[in-house]
């Protein structure tokens, strides 16, 4: 229930593995995952610390979304990085301390590697976010970047990130599920659902299980 990024992998999963299933999804109802960034970012919170798993996440992610790209025919990921203006002290503090004690995905201003320009680092990054080529022409030639931002106390990146085109994923995998016709569009009626020892049924749905990735429709199921 539901077609929201965990939706949308789950049943890419099953299909994998040769399991029949079927799909409900209200396209009218709000979902996180279409508004979603899809931006990965391998560490996190004020203290800059990775993020739990990622070391084994991140090549999975890249794989993964590389293999369902090539079967929709579509690109759904990329390599980016983001950068960090420190707006205080104690965020500039808080880098230089994550940076001294492990620099993996970190890098100082005055640390980056020659030939990475502040204006091809930033324009990278929002090329890959779609920023109209335009904007991202004038920052490419632009010499430095005071000229779109203020940042008195520096700057850092944190490298390599990934970005997912989550609503081109979405959307490509709802093609392809009406294709096959394993997609419903409908609201999920919890009232028509009937839960037996070794089955569910649903309207003239019987299945051996049901699971709910409709993120917060959850709570009133």
């Amino acid at each position: 229930i539901g077609q929201g990024l965990a939706g949308t992998w789950l049943s890419w999963w099953l299909e994998k593995a040769g399991l029949s299933y079927m799909l409900i999804d209200d396209p009218g109802t709000a979902s996180a995952s279409r508004f979603a960034a899809g931006l990965i970012n391998p560490v996190t919170g004020r203290r800059l610390v990775k993020t739990w798993m990622i070391g084994e996440f991140m090549p999975f992610a890249w794989k993964a979304y590389h293999e369902m790209g090539t079967s929709l025919q579509t690109d759904l990921i990329a390599e980016i990085s983001v950068i960090d203006f420190f707006p205080t002290v104690q965020m500039l503090q808080a880098f230089q301390k994550r940076y001294t004690e492990d620099s993996t995905y970190l890098q100082l201003a005055g640390s980056l590697p020659p030939g990475s320009s502040r204006a091809g680092l930033i324009n990278a990054g929002w090329t890959q976010a779609g920023l109209p080529p335009s904007d991202t022409d004038s920052v490419d030639k632009s010499p430095d970047l005071e000229n779109w931002f203020r940042f008195d106390l520096g700057w850092g990146r944190i490298s390599p990130c990934y970005l997912v085109q989550t609503e081109r994923l979405l959307s490509a995998w709802r093609n392809r599920l009406r294709e096959k016709n394993l997609l419903r569009e409908e609201w999920f009626d919890s009232t028509n659902l009937t839960c037996g020892e070794e089955f569910v049924e649903y309207a003239d749905i019987r299945s051996r299980y049901i699971i709910f990735c409709d993120g917060k429709q959850s709570a009133s199921n």
